[in-house]
């Protein structure tokens, strides 16, 4: 069972978020329209996924550090999200990024894809967050000894993983078993200091493991 905590500002999207996820069999374990009690219903009540919704001027980054920790993923629907605010949301450990005009059953299927570990980007997002690394050929010089601590196995996935693809697709690529994918991310992002799947493609990115335009080959 996936559980969720809601929070938005306005109570009628609250109400709405509880039923169209119910529906689904997704229990909601809370509700509120305040960040910060977010943070505190998410430490008492651990839930799979913080739903977060059109946080205007809530603490956003505040809310997704303290809240996505252990196996808490908090999945974002935003109006009008910058390409800096989504960066440095995917950054504070945001699992998910959604247009707010995203039908139920999306937003129901998102908090399944990010419940069970996955990182899911709406389009307009993945697209304006790759384009905006196309401009930087430079690695950040600090993440270098960072990824020396990886294996190559680990290098492989942890770039493969930047590119968007699933672990399944991973494992095809690699000819090696989705477990066995997923140990190897986990190792990556435990020895990058990484919280979820989407910080991991952020370190991606800047590391200059995946570069915009580039194909990406195997061994």
């Amino acid at each position: 069972m996936v559980d969720v905590l809601v929070v938005a500002r306005d109570e009628v999207s609250r109400a709405g978020f509880t039923t169209v996820l119910g529906a689904a069999g997704i229990d909601v374990v809370g509700s509120t329209g305040s960040g910060f009690e977010a943070v505190l219903i998410a430490g008492e009540t651990r839930p799979a996924v913080v739903l977060l919704d059109d946080p205007g001027d809530m603490p956003v980054e505040l809310v997704v550090a303290r809240s996505a920790s252990g196996t808490t993923r908090v999945l974002v629907l935003s109006a009008a999200a910058s390409d800096e605010t989504a960066y440095r949301l995917l950054r504070a450990g945001a699992s998910g990024l959604l247009p707010r005009s995203a039908p139920a059953a999306g937003v129901v299927g998102a908090v399944r894809v990010v419940a069970a570990g996955g990182l899911l980007l709406g389009e307009t997002f993945a697209r304006r967050l790759v384009e905006g690394y196309t401009p930087r050929p430079v690695p950040r010089e600090d993440l270098a000894d960072r990824l020396s601590r990886l294996t190559c196995r680990e290098v492989e996935v942890l770039r493969l993983v930047g590119t968007g693809l699933t672990n399944a697709v991973i494992a095809g690529r690699l000819s090696i078993s989705e477990a066995t994918v997923k140990t190897h991310l986990n190792r990556a992002m435990a020895k990058l200091d990484s919280t979820s799947r989407a910080q991991a493609v952020v370190i991606a990115y800047e590391s200059g493991l995946v570069v915009p335009g580039r194909p990406i080959s195997t061994s």
